[in-house]
Parts: C-alpha cells; sequence; structure tokens
C-alpha cells in the first residue's frame, strides 16, 4: 500500500458513534483506529479511514490492518526511556548539561522505576500499546508485571509493579497506591493537558498470567 498509515489511540467509552464507523481495535476502553496520515505545515494531519473508504478502496481489514502494523514497526517503532533518561536528554538539548554529563547521568531502562514509552516523533505514540507483543517483551525485560499510565494520546508512563512497591509505594497498600495513581492521572488530563490530548482517566495493569487489564 502507498498510502501512510497511522495508528491512533482514542477513548473507546467518549467515542462510541464515531467507533461505528471506523475499523479499530479494542484494548479495554482504549480503541486504535487506522488513519491515513499526511505532513502538514503544522503537524501531522490525520484521516480515519472508514469502512466507506475501506469499501471504495477495495480493502479488506485484513488488508489494512497488515499494512498499518507493518508500516508502525518499520517506520514509527516503540521507543522507551527511562525518567531520568528523559529528563536528562531533554537538557542536553537545551544545553544545561554535556554530553559526557548525559551520558554518565543516564542509565537502561530498565533499571528505572518509571519509564516513558512512544514514538521517536512523540506524535500519537501511545499507539505502541497495540503493537504485537510490546507488552510481552516490555514485561520480560522488566522481569515484571508493570502499570500504565495513559499520559496523552502520545505517550504512556510505565512503572514495573516491583520498583513501584520499593521505591514510591512507601507504607502504602497497593489499592491505596493505585487509586493515588488514578486520581493523578484524572488531575493531569484535567488541569495539564489540552481535551484533544487526553486519552483516558484510567489506570491500566499488564500481568505476565492476565495480560492487559484496566485496574479497578
Amino acid at each position: 500500500m502507498d498510502k501512510k498509515i497511522i495508528i491512533k489511540a482514542y477513548d473507546a467509552t467518549k467515542n462510541e458513534e464515531f467507533l461505528k464507523t471506523v475499523p479499530h481495535k479494542l484494548m479495554e476502553d482504549i480503541a486504535f483506529v487506522y488513519c491515513y496520515e499526511a505532513d502538514a505545515t503544522a503537524g501531522v494531519w490525520t484521516a480515519p479511514i472508514t469502512y466507506e473508504i475501506m469499501e471504495f478502496e477495495g480493502l479488506t481489514l485484513e488488508q489494512l490492518e497488515k499494512a498499518a502494523m507493518q508500516q508502525a514497526l518499520t517506520e514509527r517503532p516503540a521507543v522507551i526511556e527511562g525518567m531520568q533518561a528523559h529528563i536528562m536528554k531533554n537538557m542536553y538539548l537545551m544545553g544545561q548539561i554535556s554530553e559526557a554529563e548525559l551520558e554518565m547521568m543516564c542509565i537502561p531502562f530498565e533499571e528505572e522505576p518509571m519509564c516513558i514509552a512512544s514514538v521517536k516523533e512523540n506524535c500519537f505514540g501511545a499507539s505502541v500499546l497495540v503493537y504485537p507483543s510490546f507488552c510481552e517483551e516490555l514485561a520480560n525485560k522488566f522481569g515484571d508485571d508493570f502499570y500504565i499510565i495513559p499520559s496523552s494520546i502520545h505517550e504512556l508512563v510505565l512503572f514495573p509493579v516491583q520498583k513501584v512497591k520499593l521505591t514510591l509505594l512507601a507504607n502504602d497498600p497497593e489499592e491505596a497506591f493505585e487509586k493515588k495513581l488514578k486520581g493523578l492521572v484524572k488531575e493531569v488530563n484535567s488541569s495539564q493537558l489540552l481535551p484533544q490530548d487526553v486519552l483516558t482517566d484510567s489506570l491500566y495493569l499488564y500481568s505476565r498470567k492476565a495480560g492487559f487489564q484496566k485496574v479497578g
């Protein structure tokens, strides 16, 4: 397929009528929609691929899904960074630290208690969640289950469970910490993000035994 396809994440509960018109994949209350992409002066322009467009172009669902995922994995692969490395890289780009300091202060993301997942362009990067084996491979690298915060439609924040218990949970029981995380998601969504950048107010967990699931 010559046209560029991008995968975008939507809140399924807030877009029920829209989702009736487009092919998509569901993971709990997140819907992943296939869109045509074009470069635009002010960022990336996208157009959802509807069932009508599929019929007009003679596309089957299998063809669309295969083309979208192939392009995603080759042109927009997932990028995982530890939070410390992410902050240090931004400081380096702003000229606040040297390259030597950047290398010295960055540690592998697997060793950090908090990580960010997106794509290189940091645009619609929450879609990496639907990439084949994304969660399974991360759990293997962490050697642990992990929480997933949909910090926006552009990126995800990940917390390996055991590191959370050691470094962030303090004396809180797990249920109390999950409640705090869910409250944090809602607060950030309502006060720090533009409405069009909000994904969901939910908290998720990837369990090596049970798979991907919404918490609470």
